[in-house]
């Protein structure tokens, strides 16, 4: 079976997409929903949530406004051509509320849709994703894929691609039975059909696809199974080559909270039903409203991490934790003593890096697309979700504590007016050529050899190598550690003694 290589592109908001999302979230129908937990001015100990400001300027209450503004920063996320009025299928209530978000969106201006319709700096992830249809098509035997839960994303994809004079299919939930078919097999069979643009839900399940090579997940579902329908209507018996996935995520808007509860949801299931452990990347618990962590509530729903990616910084965070907590407490040996290394027991670190990884030029490719567009962070949705044996080793040390403490509790009351023991004497006492290092000493030795050993730069490299070495085989990582107190224990060796080694 070919291999399936799942890409998240997190594209940055295009200049005047970011100014209407800010200027949206500014609006008093969201801090309205935003401050609801605050202390009401009224001088009250109530929240205003549930005091003095329960309704809009309408008359709405701000639990009925919640729905209504997730869809429209979804919509800004994307493009900003869609809050625009004058599509298909819009009610009359619809295109008045949608010309009310335009003056929201660009006060004192009359804008039409037809000016903004083509504008890059309208879309980031437009900037991305046609790119790297220019050199998909320059390399001649590419067909792409890209689904949208969106009827509105597909048709402004459909003008884009027009512009581009790209000869592609289209489907969604109005195409007729009889043109889906006709519409599937001129797709696979004709050469010259270079894109399908797809609706996630009517064309996520069913469907052959194998002659395509690319997938673009255009918008992320807040169900994680869709989007991994989707890309399976490419990857699956039949397949003959690598199948390319790209999601792309408007960076720092509610599409990155999006994908992050499609982390979580996915690591439940893996954890249910698998017995995978998973890093503990989040600190929020779904349905508790004490523990909203990063993920649940109001206020993380309607918040824009401009200067910062948030998804990179939770798994560089939890990466480190993880990292730092194997250097501080993984022993090479059972009993904790330092054996000696040998270079023949180092495995090839780079041969277990890069052993599932695209060719060198297609990424390279690719990257330079990225960075011309501006995108500063990717990451391998599937490394995301691999079993974590540093946080199998720090949920069986947590147990085996907890089990000691139990264990000397019980030992304390029955030990209770019972004459002290003088500990037994060893002889010959245990030679000891270096003294023991404590959690911190250790973690800060292991940190050395690890520059010295050239796996890591320095500390600011050291989340990305934990993200590797929590998934590396425990004897890979037991190896790595074993010639970090090797080499630790020299130098401390050295110090110490007049003599050279």
């Amino acid at each position: 079976m070919p291999r399936k290589f799942d890409q998240v592109v997190f594209c940055p908001l295009a200049k005047t997409q970011l100014e209407v999302y800010k200027r949206f979230l500014d609006t008093p129908d969201v801090q309205l929903m935003v401050r609801k937990d605050e202390q009401c001015d009224c001088g009250s100990d109530a929240k205003r949530g549930n005091c003095c400001h329960t309704h809009n300027a309408q008359g709405t209450h701000w639990k009925d406004l919640v729905l209504k503004y997730m869809n429209l920063f979804v919509e800004i996320s994307n493009h900003v051509i869609l809050i625009f009025p004058g599509f298909k299928g819009e009610t009359d209530e619809q295109r008045a509320r949608k010309r009310e978000y335009v003056k929201i969106a660009f006060p004192g201006q009359v804008v039409r849709q037809a000016d903004v319709m083509y504008g890059d700096e309208l879309c980031g992830k437009w900037q991305v994703l046609s790119q790297l249809l220019d050199i998909w098509k320059t390399e001649g035997d590419n067909k792409v894929l890209i689904f949208s839960k969106s009827v509105k994303v597909l048709e402004m994809l459909e003008g884009q691609l027009q512009r581009k004079n790209f000869n592609f299919s289209y489907m969604d939930g109005r195409t007729r039975q009889e043109d889906r078919m006709r519409s599937l097999d001129k797709f696979n069979n004709d050469p010259e059909v270079f894109v399908f643009l797809i609706s996630t839900l009517v064309g996520g399940t069913g469907l052959n696809m194998t002659s395509a090579n690319k997938v673009v997940i255009f918008d992320p579902n807040w169900n994680p199974a869709h989007d991994l329908q989707a890309m399976d209507r490419a990857y699956r018996f039949g397949q003959k080559r690598d199948v390319n996935v790209y999601r792309l995520l408007g960076a720092g808007a509610l599409e990155e909270l999006i994908y992050a509860r499609q982390i979580y949801k996915q690591q439940q299931m893996q954890i249910g039903y698998e017995a995978s452990v998973q890093t503990r990347y989040f600190e929020g618990v779904q349905g508790s409203k004490s523990h909203q962590g990063e993920l649940f509530g109001l206020k993380n729903i309607f918040k824009l991490h401009e200067t910062a990616l948030a998804t990179k910084m939770i798994i560089e965070k939890a990466n480190l934790a993880e990292m730092n907590w194997a250097l501080a407490n993984m022993d090479t040996t059972p009993d904790g003593t330092i054996k000696e290394y040998t270079d023949n027991a180092e495995r090839n670190l780079a041969d277990f890096m890069l052993d599932d990884s695209p060719p060198t030029s297609q990424t390279d490719r690719i990257s330079d697309i990225l960075n011309n567009a501006g995108v500063t962070y990717t990451h391998d949705h599937q490394n995301v979700l691999l079993a974590s044996h540093v946080e199998r080793n720090i949920t069986s040390a947590a147990i085996a504590g907890s089990k000691r403490e139990d264990g000397e509790a019980v030992v304390t009351l029955a030990n209770e007016g019972a004459p002290e023991k003088k500990a037994a004497s060893i002889w010959p006492p245990r030679r000891k050529t270096t003294s023991p290092l404590g959690s911190i000493s250790r973690l800060e030795a292991r940190v050395e050899a690890l520059i010295e050993m050239g796996l890591i730069q320095g500390r600011s490299s050291l989340a990305t190598f934990g993200h590797e070495f929590a998934r590396m085989p425990e004897a890979e990582q037991r190896r790595i550690l074993t010639k970090a107190d090797w080499l630790s224990a020299r130098k401390q060796m050295r110090q110490s003694s007049p003599f050279e080694y």
